[in-house]
């Protein structure tokens, strides 16, 4: 729980004691957001990841997919080429050519890239994930990628901010930016970019 005495001071209330300070920095961190390929959720923790920087390790010498074209998947995909054999990279579209990032990530010579496909399921059994099945746009049925980890960015992420809702924060209508009474405007929670 968080209190403005009025002043120039915020008080904390934890389980541990309160604290008093002048400033105040809410570092929530970021999940993804809710699934949204059949099979995502079955295989998250178990060959589906949201954090390339968190498991590359995990993926060395092996085929991995990353599905996105946004800054997060460029990346992470970017991380990927220095542990994984082969990264698929998975985009509805192709990149722009004046896209200096994109255009290094498909000069790596372990990125294959798939321009113009769409992730339909993720697939797996009890092991895990197994593989993905992948539509082309202009082909008339899927195909199916074997892959050992997929590291989905098609949907972003979101700031960790649930917990302080019954506060006495103001959130913005993105759930990114917020205001404690008192306090200076420059406190806000981005989602940024992370590395580790």
């Amino acid at each position: 729980m968080v209190e403005c005495d009025g002043g120039d001071r915020k008080c904390v209330y934890t389980p541990d004691g309160t604290f008093k300070a002048r400033a105040l920095v809410l570092a929530t961190g970021a999940m993804g957001r809710p699934p949204s390929f059949k099979g995502e959720d079955t295989y998250l923790g178990n060959g589906v990841s949201y954090c390339a920087t968190c498991d590359a390790a995990f993926c060395r010498d092996q085929e991995v997919a990353v599905v996105g074209v946004n800054q997060e998947a460029k990346d992470e995909a970017r991380v990927l080429t220095k542990f994984a054999k082969i990264v698929h990279w998975i985009t509805p579209s192709a990149p722009r050519p004046d896209d200096v990032e994109s255009q290094e990530l498909l000069a790596h010579p372990n990125v294959q890239h798939w321009s113009g496909t769409r992730l339909l399921s993720v697939d797996g059994d009890a092991t895990g994930l197994t593989g993905l099945t992948l539509k082309k746009s202009q082909a008339e049925s899927s195909q199916v990628l074997s892959v050992e980890m997929v590291f989905i960015y098609a949907a972003g992420s979101k700031p960790v901010t649930d917990f302080i809702t019954d506060q006495n924060i103001v959130l913005k209508e993105d759930g990114g930016k917020y205001q404690i009474p008192h306090a200076a405007p420059a406190l806000h929670n981005h989602n940024v970019n992370t590395q580790e």
